[in-house]
This record gives structure tokens, sequence and C-alpha cells, in this order.
């Protein structure tokens, strides 16, 4: 495997009473944080996508190792301060086990994660991850 390859992703899902902007995240102390950026629900919130306000803000990271994407988790008001001002929190470490399509959040060639299993365990949750249809504008958030 090559040390570029992301074998963890982590996703943050937070949720806020009023409209919240997507706020500064800081992942520099956590060793093996690949890729994370933030991303906010305008389309739930029916506000204008550019202005990166809404009721819920997810921040997605891929890592080098479960290691590194359970740091991130523990320490995720750290990382990501204005996360204590939400009123719930969901988190999860997730191992992918298949990858469809050219998404690259690493680099602009080459592949995204080290897909290890080709075989979901059917003992854990299954959690689907798309961007399908998403093409990003020049400084969108996500």
């Amino acid at each position: 495997m090559t040390a570029a390859l992301a074998t963890h992703a982590t996703i943050i899902l937070a949720r806020f009473d009023e409209p919240t902007g997507v706020g500064p995240i800081d992942a520099s102390k956590i060793p093996g944080v690949r890729f994370l950026d933030v991303g906010a629900d305008v389309r739930a919130a029916s506000i204008d996508p550019r202005s990166t306000l809404a009721y819920t803000l997810v921040i997605y990271g891929l890592h080098d190792s479960e290691a590194s994407a359970r740091e991130l988790i523990e320490r995720r008001n750290d990382v990501a301060p204005w996360l204590s001002e939400a009123k719930e929190t969901c988190s999860l470490v997730l191992r992918p086990f298949r990858h469809f399509g050219e998404a690259n959040f690493l680099g602009p060639a080459g592949p995204v994660l080290a897909v290890e299993n080709a075989e979901h365990d059917r003992q854990s949750p299954l959690v689907i991850v798309t961007s399908a249809g998403w093409d990003s504008a020049e400084g969108e958030a996500l």
C-alpha cells in the first residue's frame, strides 16, 4: 500500500438550532490526516449555497490509519472548536470496502482509498458516502 492512500474515513455531523457558518478546522497535530474539509447542508436549510450557512454541517476526513481516524474523533472539539456550540453531533469512523468513480480528494491523479476488503463485514453497519452529481465550484465548501 502506498503511504499517500487513505484506509479510513471519518464523518462528523453537527446540528445547530440556528443557521451556522462553516468554521475553521485544524488537524495539523493529528498524524495521518490525509484530507479534512467542512460542508454545509444548505439545501435542507433553503439557503444560498454560497453562504455556507446551514443547520447541519459535516466534517469529512480521510486517514492513513484507523488510529488517525479515531484520534480525530476523540479530539474533534480541538480540531473544530465551533463543534462545542452544536446541539447534537454524530461521529463515525469508517473503513471503506468499495469505491467507485473518480472522486479524489487527495490530489489530481491516482486513487483515493486503499480498499483492503472486497467484502463488507455483514456484522457492521453499512454507510454509503457519495458526492455523485456534485461539481463543486471554486471557493465552495466541500
